[in-house]
């Protein structure tokens, strides 16, 4: 069956035109390479601008350029995130002070302390998950444009019963993640920060264990979610490379025979639409993943500039203030990571996915 079907799509595209800029168009046209570049989000179109899915481009100095863009656009974050470790440190500060003192009691200064550092750090935390959830959204937008046209040249250049198993399940999995992340690990996050909030106001860290726990679950279901994504992308091409390559082989050697006088000419051309689909399937490939990397690094550096200051932040608390605030700002932190790790397990998906479509066995 499948030997046929490759033999359909090699005669049809021979029937464009003779010409190989034609036959370029026309499956320009056929898998919509269009939409990549029209489906852009706003945000990401500037940085895009220079690239198409259709022409080669040097992935080595897109990224780089990506990269520059970027970061001009996150040192505003840099200066807020700054003024925000400093508010922390502060109200630390002052607890600690206070409670040296001796003007309140200890256990009324360590709640004071939880509640002033929880509320400041919240207000800088609800932004970022809102920007990690307007990229979750742009991205699961694209990806119903990119998996399609990706699943279409790779069914084009030979690997048909490869593309379509790609296409289910990296479909599947991202659907599942996107899901996930914004129905069950977004408010699980809330309720870590809440429970970090309430261990540092009551006594004895009665609880730490049910903190930890919640955060060992966000973690163990995206580290399950990728390893289960990676084996089953693994499995695919390892089963269906080797049956789409015997089907294309084949459907030449059926063309070759086939048709009388001609058939080794029309096997020759047929290499050409191949190659062709090959070329395009690797330029749409190049566009998507510049594309997703475009989505992710604003969220993906911004996330990263606010983890890294409140590390710092948890540094300088452990050595001047209360054991207790420390804790609490490292509780803080480990939930910022938790959400950097969201953001790029998310982008990596995607970018796995593309990699496989223009890495999948065609003949």
């Amino acid at each position: 069956m499948r030997r046929w079907l490759l033999i359909l799509v090699l005669i049809v595209g021979l029937t464009v035109s003779a010409r190989a800029v034609d036959v370029m168009e026309e499956e320009q046209k056929l898998l919509q390479l269009d939409t990549l570049e029209t489906g852009l989000p706003a945000s990401t179109q500037e940085a895009m601008q220079d690239y198409s899915p259709s022409q080669a481009a040097d992935p080595g100095t897109a990224i780089l350029n990506l990269v520059k863009w970027a970061s001009g656009l996150s040192l505003s974050t840099l200066r807020e995130a700054l003024r925000t470790a400093a508010m922390l440190l502060a109200a630390a500060l002052v607890c600690s002070l206070v409670r040296q003192a001796g003007e309140t009691g200890g256990q009324i200064a360590a709640t004071t302390g939880a509640l002033a550092i929880t509320a400041i750090f919240t207000t800088g935390m609800r932004s970022m998950i809102g920007l990690a959830d307007t990229m979750l959204a742009d991205m699961e937008a694209y990806a119903k444009l990119l998996l399609p046209v990706m699943c279409s040249a790779a069914a084009a250049s030979g690997a048909v019963t490869g593309a379509g198993a790609l296409y289910m399940g990296s479909s599947l999995f991202f659907s599942l993640l996107i899901s996930l992340i914004r129905t069950l690990l977004i408010p699980l996050i809330y309720v870590f920060i809440g429970l970090a909030a309430a261990e540092c106001a009551l006594p004895d860290g009665r609880l730490s264990g049910l903190r930890q726990l919640i955060g060992w679950c966000v973690r163990t279901v995206l580290k399950g979610m990728m390893y289960v994504f990676t084996a089953y992308l693994s499995l695919t091409g390892l089963l269906s490379g080797s049956s789409d390559e015997a089907a294309v082989e084949a459907a030449r050697s059926t063309l070759s025979a086939a048709i009388p006088v001609v058939g080794a000419i029309v096997s020759d051309a047929s290499e050409a639409v191949l190659q062709s689909a090959r070329l395009l399937r690797t330029t749409a490939g190049t566009f998507g993943i510049l594309a997703v990397l475009a989505m992710a690094l604003i969220p993906f550096a911004k996330i990263g500039v606010c983890f890294l200051t409140m590390k710092l932040t948890t540094a300088v608390a452990q050595l001047t203030a209360e054991k207790q605030h420390a804790g609490l700002l490292a509780s803080l932190t480990e939930a910022m990571g938790i959400l950097l790790g969201i953001v790029g397990c998310t982008a990596l998906m995607l970018v796995f996915s593309t990699c496989c479509f223009m890495k999948v066995v065609s003949g």
